[in-house]
């Protein structure tokens, strides 16, 4: 439809947005306790670097009107893993939990995004952000 209106439209799909300062990492702790998630499932995030990384070759790459494109950083990371990052496991999660039902739930694929437009993150994992102190 907006090819008939002369409109060049990409979509992304944003992981879980974070970087330099930003205090809402340690704000989402209380809604994983919240919504009772499990401390195994995993959290695609990306780096605001990345964002703009993104949007930058989507918006330079020719030939993309239309698409949709996943964009976060190549290592997904468990709640628990997040929780702890900020002294916040303990209070995060039910002392007793069952198993985890889907492994896979909150894991984007990047692989169109990395074969249409080149894109590889700056910062490929949430571990990098926290060496390179720029969470």
């Amino acid at each position: 439809m907006q090819q008939n209106q002369g409109f060049d439209v990409r979509i992304l799909r944003l992981g879980f947005v974070y970087g330099d300062k930003d205090p809402h990492i340690a704000e989402i702790i209380p809604y994983i306790k919240k919504l009772n998630m499990h401390s195994g499932s995993r959290m695609h995030m990306v780096h605001h670097l990345d964002v703009a990384q993104a949007l930058i070759l989507l918006l330079t790459t020719e030939g993309l009107d239309g698409e949709i494109f996943n964009v976060a950083d190549d290592a997904p990371i468990t709640l628990y893993e997040l929780a702890d990052s900020v002294g916040k496991a303990a209070d995060a999660f039910d002392e007793i939990e069952g198993p985890l039902k889907d492994p896979f739930h909150g894991v984007q694929d990047i692989s169109k995004l990395r074969r249409k437009s080149g894109f590889r993150p700056l910062v490929p994992s949430y571990y990098v952000a926290r060496d390179l102190d720029i969470l």
